[in-house]
């Protein structure tokens, strides 16, 4: 005896259908559709990117800076841009820019404000567990120097804005 399953008489068998050309059509039509349609906005966000870019690099360095960008007890790296300097004297607000990311900033000046003998307290706000905007409070009592530094996600790394004061 054999387990084979005896054939199926040919009117009981059912040929399997074949894909049909127009819902093959259609698929290939709505594709190609949605690819056209969504190529504009992809292109309109590469030169909105580029455009972005040259801003940025249009700006002039601080280390070649002529103006007065900050004070010098302000650390501030050679490589930030700057986007607007300080209006000089006492006090005053700057803004930078840097192409590191907003930890590496964050890091940088609160190790560079500890190591000048300033106290430093930060309030760091994170999204989706990344830090989108920190908040340094720089304050050194005795010699009365006093700095608010926000850090924010720019489109070309982080956004730095200074604001200090002096009293003398």
């Amino acid at each position: 005896m054999t387990n084979a399953v005896p054939p199926h008489p040919p009117d009981e068998w059912e040929p399997r259908p074949k894909p049909v050309r127009k819902r093959r059509a259609w698929i290939w039509v709505a594709g190609w559709s949605a690819c056209f349609l969504a190529m504009p906005g992809f292109l309109a966000g590469l030169l909105y990117q580029q455009r972005s870019r040259q801003q940025f690099e249009a700006l002039p360095l601080v280390s070649h800076s002529r103006g007065h960008v900050v004070p010098s007890w302000v650390p501030v790296k050679p490589d930030f841009r700057v986007e607007q300097p300080s209006s000089g004297g006492l006090s005053g607000n700057a803004t930078l820019l840097s192409t590191d990311d907003l930890v590496r900033v964050v890091l940088f000046y609160q190790n560079a404000f500890r190591n000048k003998g300033f106290e430093v307290s930060s309030n760091l706000m994170n999204l989706d567990d990344s830090i989108t905007t920190a908040i340094l409070n720089v304050s050194n009592a005795e010699l009365g120097r006093f700095a608010l530094v926000t850090l924010s996600k720019a489109q070309t790394g982080t956004r730095v804005e200074i604001a200090f004061s002096e009293k003398k």
